[in-house]
């Protein structure tokens, strides 16, 4: 697919997937200049890209210019998945009885990718793929607001979740998982939808507070 994209809005995408990759890594500190140079463009648009990313909590911003890859975190875990627990099982309990047969199709479709994501063991793919096919579900709950939300949290967390993946087992998992929420929507029944995914951000959740070094004052340990 084509994007006609800026100039600010490639490099904020590049920098985005730097960071929820690891290839940029936390604490690491990031000069206006130097990327200009690898980007080949002027500082202005970089700055703009940072301070999109600084919105999002993936620059942490000093007042003396300085920038850096914010840390992960133990507070930024729990307001994420806690958050994220919330809105999805809500949007799915809602959304899995009103999906049409067209958009069960499009789910099927999309769970196919995502198997053969998890086959290839390719996290960037996965991670595009889960979002995507759980998405029709909540669009077909009818709360627009609430679906931009989640998917703002689903961005922000996807750094969280890639790390999740460097376990090998975890990519069998998500693939069960993706197939049971599809089971849940085909029945449309929203209870069991709204479970799947509870309990499946509940384990991401548990995964992730594993993670936390004690040493590091409640940062990932990298």
């Amino acid at each position: 697919m084509q994007h006609n994209w800026t100039i600010e809005q490639r490099i904020t995408k590049e920098l985005r997937d730097l960071i929820v990759a690891g290839e940029l890594e936390p604490g690491i500190r990031v000069r206006y200049r130097d990327l200009a140079e690898q980007f080949g463009v002027s500082v202005t648009p970089v700055r703009a890209a940072l301070r999109e990313l600084a919105h999002e909590g993936l620059i942490d911003a000093r007042p003396n210019s300085a920038n850096y890859v914010s840390p992960l975190s133990l507070d930024e875990i729990e307001q994420l998945y806690l958050t994220r627990m919330g809105f999805e099982s809500w949007l799915a309990r809602l959304g899995a009885p009103r999906m049409s047969s067209q958009d069960l199709a499009v789910m099927e479709e999309r769970l196919q990718v995502f198997q053969r994501a998890a086959e290839e063991r390719d996290s960037e793919c996965l991670l595009d793929t889960a979002w995507n096919m759980r998405v029709g579900c909540y669009e077909a709950a009818d709360r627009p607001g609430l679906v931009q939300k989640a998917a703002d949290l689903y961005d922000r967390s996807r750094r969280y979740t890639h790390r999740t993946l460097m376990v090998d087992s975890r990519y069998n998992r998500s693939t069960a998982v993706a197939k049971a929420f599809y089971g849940a929507c085909l029945e449309h029944n929203g209870d069991l939808a709204a479970e799947t995914i509870r309990r499946a951000l509940e384990v991401t959740f548990q995964d992730l507070l594993g993670m936390i070094d004690p040493a590091t004052n409640g940062q990932v340990a990298s």
